[in-house]
This record gives C-alpha cells, structure tokens and sequence, in this order.
C-alpha cells in the first residue's frame, strides 16, 4: 500500500517551492488538503492558499470551479479547486488503484504532520494511551487539548489553567462529558443565586433612589459588620471557580484515559474502535443548553420573588 509520504514526493512545496524528499517531514493543511514541508508550514503560520480557502472569487486567475473531484484513495467528495484531499491528503491529481487508507489525514498511523494533532505523532503515548485514541476521544478542539495534555503528562503536573472552566464551570463540565464536576459547579451557582439573591435586591432598590457611594456602604455594612458569613461564600465563590480552572483540563485527562483504556479493553475492528472512541466522548450539546435554561428559570424565579 502506497504511504502517505510516498503520496507528496516529488510534488513542490508552494512556500519553499523545493520538492519533497523521502524522508522530509509533511505538514497537510486541515482545510484544503496542501501537502507543506513541516518547517515550512510552522514557519509560515497557515497554508500558502489560505486566501483562497472557500473563496470562489479569489482562486487564481483561470481557474473556475468545477463538479467536486471524488478522491480515488478515500472516496471523499472534493471542491475542484483543491490539489489535495480534504480528508486523507492524497494528489487528486493521481489516480491511485490502492485500497483506502482509512482517515489518514487526521487520526491515521502515517508520519504526516497534522495540525489537528498539535504537532503530536498519533502512535505516541499520553499516560499510556495513543494519541489517535485520545484525539479520537476528545473530537473537538483536540489541537488545544493535546499538547496541554502532553505538556502535563512529560512534567507531571496536575496543574493547567482552563479559562472556560473557570468562567463557566458548570457549563464546560457539562459540555465535555464530565458530569460528576457539573452537576458540583451547577450546584454552587443556584446556592450562589439563593444566597445572594435578596443582597442583589436591596442593591438595586438602593441605587434607584440614592448615590452609588451609599450603595457601597450598605454592601459594606452587610459584608463586614451585619453577615461575615455573605464574605466567606462569596471568597468560597471565587476559590471554587479558580479551582476549577486549573484542574479541569487535568480531570478531562483522567476521564478521557479512562475511556480509552475501557474501549480498547473491548479489541474492537479498527473503524468500529475509533466510531465507539468518539460516541463515548466527543462534546455535548443538549445538557449545557439545558443547565443554562435551568439557571436563567431559578435567577428569574429569584427576580420575581424578591423584587415583587
């Protein structure tokens, strides 16, 4: 079976317009398919046809768009104005009479540079894990999340700042299958909304009627003098999201090797393996959108009650 390499030797790299060689290092741009020396790609920061990604009329001059190239490797339907595969990054421009090469682009065990991979070799190990499991896994966003998990797996940390987790907690926990440290961070927003609900109240009765500065010492009252404890949950507040900040992307780890380790426990076919991979993790969307309906029903329900 033909390699991936063996695919883009001879073919030119359109930023250092050298020939690829044997044993040179390729980077596949995600979007169109170009095949770019590595060092080229990073260098340069995107594909050399990035201006013409998706654009019709900014191709260059003489080319027009056709009916979409169906690849002979991998069977994917093409735009015909790409050189190379979106999904697999063979030449369309070769006919090849090989069997397909299942997702090589992306998740594959060929030596081409991704950009989705951030940079990682897919057969490389995190926590004993491949990287294609854990990219597999994760689904969206994994050229963020892998060189982060990376990074903490070489130093053995179980520290990296999340800024969604720590704005969001229980949004992101819900997002990414986590739902042991959402329903955590759910919890603390609704007792953060009963606490400090009726504070908020007489916050805005006072600002219709007076001056900002005696706002601030009726706070000042309330936190210091009347109810210590209002300054203790709000510092609790505070010190639960920054500690979900920085041990989400640790704990995302640990649930994503989790599922790996069970998944590959089940020696599965290759295509069924990774399908399973992604239904197991992979995002989800219907919980966050229903955790923010039930916190914007209790914060209006509070509304209603105090302000009535």
């Amino acid at each position: 079976m033909e390699t991936a390499l063996e695919r883009v030797e001879g073919q030119i790299c359109p930023i250092c317009k050298q020939p690829f060689q044997k044993d040179c290092d390729v980077a596949v741009c995600p979007d169109c398919g170009l095949p770019h020396h590595r060092e080229c790609f990073l260098k340069a920061g995107l594909c050399a046809h990035h201006a013409f990604h998706g654009l019709e009329d900014c191709l260059p001059e003489g080319e027009q768009f056709n009916a979409p190239t169906t690849c002979p490797v991998c069977g994917s339907s093409n735009p015909s104005h790409v050189s190379n595969c979106l999904r697999c990054g063979v030449n369309l421009a070769v006919q090849s009479n090989s069997q397909p090469e299942p997702f090589f682009n992306i998740f594959s065990t060929s030596a081409v540079f991704n950009p989705q991979l951030g940079g990682l070799d897919p057969q490389q190990t995190i926590d004993g894990a491949l990287v294609e499991d854990i990219a597999n896994c994760v689904a969206v966003n994994t050229q963020y999340y892998l060189p982060k998990f990376n990074a903490m797996d070489k130093s053995g940390s179980r520290i990296s700042f999340n800024w969604a987790a720590f704005l969001i907690p229980y949004f992101w926990f819900f997002y990414r299958k986590i739902y042991s440290f959402g329903v955590l961070a759910m919890t603390l927003i609704i007792s953060f909304l009963i606490i400090f609900s009726p504070i908020s109240q007489r916050v805005y009765e006072i600002y219709q009627d007076n001056t900002m500065a005696e706002v601030e010492e009726f706070l000042r009252i309330q936190f210091m003098v009347k109810s210590p404890l209002l300054s203790v949950c709000l510092v609790i507040f505070v010190l639960a999201h920054l500690i979900f900040g920085l041990i989400a992307n640790k704990v995302y780890l640990d649930e994503i090797i989790k599922k790996v380790r069970k998944i590959r426990q089940s020696e599965l076919d290759p295509n069924e393996h990774r399908m399973t991979l992604m239904a197991s993790g992979g995002v989800n969307y219907f919980l966050p959108a229903l955790v923010l309906f039930i916190i914007n029903t209790i914060s209006n329900f509070l509304i209603d009650l105090f302000y009535s």
